[in-house]
């Protein structure tokens, strides 16, 4: 199994290093939104996401009862794209001013325009997003390129309404060296196990792990594993 993630990812932690993964995540935009394997990974979120929610909320998917929904580190805004039929407001955030550039093209030519907007992070620490405002936050594939992840997830929930759900999505069972893996802008992986610890160390007391589910992307002969993982934000 190869991992097809690109050089870096849209959020990194540390000052020092945001314009570097800026700049690489500019420079390959186009690259990774023509990425067979990267557009599979987000097909299976697309469908997790999609059957989690009609077990839990199935009326988002009526006409005017639609969700409030954020993609954090959103790339060229497959994902959150994907969740159409249940959104009334999605926001795609992302530090790579060119991947909110594509998703803002992908949401004209779908004529999304009233719904949809991508906003460029000024900071990769989540600090720019509003506290108990989405019904359902998105964050694929970017903790495990955060040195510190937990102040990041913490604000993350801190940015879901009560009753709401943050929908995790990590790669596991990745074999790369510690060479390919800093390359990659990866500091560490997130098993199940690691995010449960994740979640025992944060400050809200309201949190409750819902379902975690694994998959297998594949494309042109390649595959990744995939780990969801749904935290509710329990209302008291």
């Amino acid at each position: 199994m190869s991992s097809e993630q690109p050089a870096h990812h849209h959020e990194h932690g540390g000052d020092k290093n945001k314009k570097v993964t800026q700049d690489s995540w500019n420079d390959g935009a186009q690259e990774y939104n023509d990425m067979a394997l990267a557009t599979a990974t987000s097909v299976k979120c697309v469908e997790f996401t999609l059957a989690f929610m009609k077990k839990v909320k199935p009326y988002s998917f009526n006409a005017g009862s639609g969700l409030k929904v954020l993609e954090f580190g959103c790339g060229p805004g497959r994902v959150i794209l994907g969740l159409s039929e249940l959104v009334s407001e999605g926001v795609g955030v992302d530090l790579a001013p060119n991947m909110i550039s594509i998703f803002q093209s992908a949401i004209e030519s779908k004529g999304l325009s009233s719904t949809y907007r991508g906003q460029v992070l000024q900071k990769p620490d989540a600090s720019e997003l509003p506290k108990a405002y989405y019904d359902l936050v998105l964050s694929p594939f970017v903790l495990h390129h955060l040195p510190e992840p937990l102040p990041v997830l913490e604000r993350l929930v801190d940015a879901v309404l009560p009753g709401g759900h943050l929908i995790l999505a990590e790669l596991v069972d990745v074999h790369v060296g510690e060479e390919e893996m800093a390359e990659k802008g990866v500091h560490g992986w997130l098993d199940e196990g690691k995010i449960d610890g994740l979640l025992e160390g944060l400050k809200f007391h309201n949190l409750k792990k819902v379902e975690a589910e694994h998959a297998t992307a594949t494309a042109e002969g390649e595959s990744l594993s995939l780990l969801l993982y749904v935290i509710e934000r329990v209302a008291v």
